[in-house]
């Protein structure tokens, strides 16, 4: 890009295209759900927990599960296809 395709912001020089927002601002965003380890059961939806996030994919293959019936007051909290899942610390690297 010619230096004229670029402009300084308050984050520093950026395409002139692009705009400087908050994440927030652009996009839902839902923080996790603190879930009590003394419902965990052996029925119900799976749990994806800090451990499962490894880079740039969730392994499913060790999982704790919710019971249903308190699932349901959670529904804010079930991941959809196409969401993006952000970890925000302790996940594996890239």
């Amino acid at each position: 890009m010619s230096c004229s395709e670029w402009k300084e912001t308050e984050i520093g020089r950026i395409p002139s295209h692009w705009e400087v927002a908050q994440l927030g601002d652009l996009v839902e965003v839902q923080n996790g759900y603190a879930f009590k380890s003394k419902f965990f059961s052996s029925e119900g939806n799976p749990v994806i927990k800090i451990k499962n996030v490894n880079g740039r994919t969730v392994d499913l293959t060790d999982y704790q599960l919710y019971p249903y019936e308190l699932c349901e007051k959670l529904e804010k909290f079930k991941i959809n296809n196409n969401d993006i899942l952000i970890a925000m610390t302790g996940a594996g690297s890239v």
